[in-house]
């Protein structure tokens, strides 16, 4: 499950700022503090949950290791005198997005899958038969001389070296590849930019924190945002909350509010239960989405939950499971065909051995890599015919997706966008679903009751809420750093 930042994001920031404003972005002072912000991310994102045990501070699009920074940045070029334009922190921001989805979800993953075929082979997975002949010296690092065993059960003494020789080769190719997705993602942003934003005028809710955050108001060292009571309002519930928690880091008997915990409840027979949390980040940044698409998640999500019942009480199919498919099997091959139809740390795991890290990537009954190469192993054992099932899922999933899109873009009244089809049996669907039903219902009603008006007036309380999230969280990871290395108290994914 890869978490790039999405380039059309970036190229909404660049277009905003870069562009239009006065002077560049590229100082050498956005450069350097840029910089040092991807070496903070790269580093301290996998030290804060492989090492600390603490929050995952790069999980989402606009992560934490990039949001709580950029806030603690416009104070500080408040207390200067704006230091820093806006173009400025703009260019700092966009290198924190770019280098967030490398240290775990690029790095990560790759490390786990390609250390694990010859150290996780044993006689009962039958990875040496079905697996070993089929991998090529170049693509896997070389396990002689107990490479990958030290890799993760640690070097046997501080003083021992890193074996260096067996990973450089491997390295160098999967970061040939790296590069070359990111360069075709970027590509396809480019082809498909214009479209995007000048004819389907598409609005980029995660990026409006951003422009908020770092936009300049004539006579004020503050952006206009952070001056109004909302903003603090919004920022005070989900700050408060968690800081509540910080005296039972210190003194287990002390009471604890409920942050990111939520409660379940099955209001569909033979279906997941719905979960009911309470996400702050997700509630503020979809009160900017358009309520068309908020309300299509939920609703979709819904429809979604009816179908996977009626499915699994009516036995309508038996396939196998996938690998890291979370949800409803048949479903998610729906969503599957419908995204396709809408496109169109080596130091941490010898010092300390990766099978002690707190990631399940690394796992060493499984992981990610055991995962990987068990369904490899069991696919070449059992070659299994085209599946015709999953297939005809996939095409009513583009065939639903360019029915909806038809609707929603020729006929005026229709309420659903297309896009929640293609997200509706995902996890991270299923995790914050009630919260995008909350943020659609406060806008709908904000909206009926105030018009525009009130809906910009209290934009800065939703984003409030979002920066807020961000920087309890970021102060709890301080917290577990100082006090409570390798036993943190997560608050997101730890």
């Amino acid at each position: 499950m890869q978490k790039k930042i999405p380039a059309q994001y970036l190229t909404h920031l660049s277009d905003r700022y870069l562009v239009e404003l006065p002077g560049s972005g590229l100082s050498w002072r956005s450069m350097l503090l840029g910089l040092g912000l991807v070496v903070a991310i790269s580093v301290g994102s996998p030290y804060s949950i492989w090492m600390v045990g603490s929050s995952e501070m790069t999980w989402s699009y606009f992560p934490i290791a990039v949001g709580a920074p950029l806030f603690i940045l416009v104070l500080g070029n408040a207390l200067l005198k704006r230091a820093l334009s806006a173009a400025e922190l703009i260019t700092i921001t966009i290198m924190g997005l770019v280098a967030s989805g490398m240290p775990i979800f690029i790095v990560g993953l790759i490390l786990s899958i390609i250390s694990k075929p010859y150290y996780g082979a044993l006689p009962t997975n039958e990875w040496a038969v079905y697996v070993h002949p089929h991998l090529p010296d170049w693509a896997i690092p070389d396990p002689a001389h107990d490479a990958m065993r030290f890799f993760y059960e640690g070097l046997p003494s501080k003083d021992g070296a890193i074996p260096w020789g067996a990973w450089a080769e491997p390295l160098l190719w999967w970061l040939l590849l790296v590069l070359a997705v990111y360069f075709v993602g970027l590509c396809s942003v480019v082809v498909l930019r214009r479209h995007w934003m000048e004819r389907e005028r598409l609005a980029f809710p995660l990026t409006e924190a951003a422009l908020m955050l770092t936009e300049e108001a004539s006579g004020s060292v503050l952006p206009p945002a952070l001056k109004t009571r909302a903003f603090w309002i919004g920022f005070a519930m989900p700050c408060g909350l968690i800081a509540f928690n910080v005296p039972s880091y210190f003194f287990p008997g002390w009471a604890q509010a409920p942050v990111f915990q939520g409660w379940t409840f099955s209001p569909i027979p033979h279906a997941p239960a719905v979960q009911l949390l309470l996400y702050f980040p997700v509630l503020g940044f979809m009160y900017l989405a358009p309520l068309a698409i908020s309300f299509s998640v939920w609703f979709f999500h819904l429809l979604y939950l009816v179908q996977l019942g009626l499915i699994n009480q009516l036995g309508v199919f038996n396939l196998c499971a996938d690998p890291f498919v979370y949800g409803g099997t048949p479903l998610s091959w729906q969503s599957w065909g419908a995204f396709a139809a809408m496109v169109g740390g080596i130091y941490l795991c010898y010092d300390y051995g990766a099978g002690n890290l707190r990631s399940w990537f690394f796992n060493a009954a499984g992981g990610t890599g055991g995962r990987a190469f068990d369904w490899v192993a069991e696919q070449t054992r059992h070659p299994a015919p085209v599946d015709w099932d999953k297939l005809g899922l996939a095409g009513s999933g583009v065939l639903g997706y360019g029915v909806l899109a038809l609707l929603y873009y020729r006929v005026a009244w229709w309420p659903l966008h297309p896009v929640g089809l293609a997200v509706a049996s995902t996890w991270m669907v299923e995790r914050i679903v009630f919260s995008v039903f909350l943020a659609w219902a406060c806008k709908a009603l904000i909206l009926r009751l105030g018009g525009v008006a009130l809906y910009q007036r209290l934009k800065p309380l939703f984003i409030g809420l979002v920066v807020g999230f961000f920087c309890g969280v970021f102060l709890s990871f301080v917290l577990d750093w100082a006090w409570f290395k390798g036993a943190g108290h997560p608050i997101l994914h730890g």
